[in-house]
């Protein structure tokens, strides 16, 4: 018979089968839960998760990858999940790779009909002589919404998140900043070891969105509020960020700016899927 109804009574329902409608209703590979990676020395870890590749679903068990060394100067490394459909022993495997310049990464994107190969990228890390340092992850995130998916993209770290943060503009990595929904600015309210407050703001892109905490404080038997805020802005390949500024209200109030309060920690990009939120 040249057609088959495949979801009905009796009927065999096949991993390719689910994988190809799976890939259509989620049209992105990334990570749902988990999966958050580190280095230490010579070693990759990452911790147990779940994650989807080309609707396929995979688990992932807490583990450690050795790395080899550079023998001198540093190499780029990279983290990722390699879908081999033709492999029976090993369908999918996590890897480690190293070198001056990393490969291209294998993507098929017909894997679920030509049996074929797809890798995703789950962190880089530079390898030193003597350890690995400056890891990233790089994979998506995917986060189940009531209309569809967002799918949550990193794109930009501090490097030095507890250092005063001056006006400035942040580049975004792929050069566009039309290319999501929302857009997601982590932020700390101050980098004094006194009170420090993780917050978030997520945004739409209309101009002028702040960041902004208020706090209440016991200082000498007193109370006082202090507010901090900073407007941020994107357009085209950045967002920028203005100077920071607090008011503080008092029996003798202040205010002025302060370049380490509403430090910028991360940004992430928000696509949804399947309908607006």
């Amino acid at each position: 018979m040249s057609i088959q109804l495949v979801t009905y009574a009796n009927q065999t329902v096949t991993p390719t089968n689910d994988a190809i409608i799976y890939e259509r209703a989620i049209d992105q590979n990334g990570i749902f839960y988990g999966c958050n990676v580190t280095v230490t020395s010579n070693t990759v870890n990452i911790t147990g998760g779940y994650g989807i590749v080309c609707g396929r679903e995979f688990v992932i068990n807490s583990d450690s990858l050795t790395v080899t060394l550079a023998p001198s100067g540093t190499l780029q490394g990279r983290l990722y999940v390699r879908l081999d459909l033709a492999d029976a022993d090993a369908p999918i495997q996590l890897l480690t790779a190293t070198g001056s310049t990393l490969p291209a990464l294998v993507q098929d994107d017909d894997v679920n009909y030509t049996n074929g190969v797809y890798e995703m990228e789950l962190a880089t890390f530079t390898v030193g002589v003597s350890s690995l340092s400056d890891v990233v992850e790089t994979f998506e995130t995917i986060v189940g919404t009531i209309q569809g998916a967002e799918i949550v993209t990193l794109l930009w770290t501090n490097p030095t998140p507890t250092s005063s943060f001056s006006s400035q503009d942040v580049a975004l990595p792929d050069g566009t900043y039309s290319a999501y929904d929302f857009i997601e600015v982590v932020y700390v309210s101050s980098v004094a070891a006194d009170d420090p407050v993780i917050g978030q703001v997520v945004m739409d892109k209309t101009p002028c969105k702040s960041m902004s905490v208020a706090i209440s404080i016991a200082y000498n038997n007193d109370w006082y509020i202090r507010h901090r805020a900073r407007w941020w802005n994107g357009t085209g390949t950045k967002i920028h960020f203005d100077t920071a500024f607090y008011n503080s209200m008092t029996n003798t109030s202040a205010q002025g700016t302060n370049d380490a309060t509403c430090v910028p920690y991360k940004i992430y990009g928000i696509k949804v899927i399947g309908g607006n939120v």
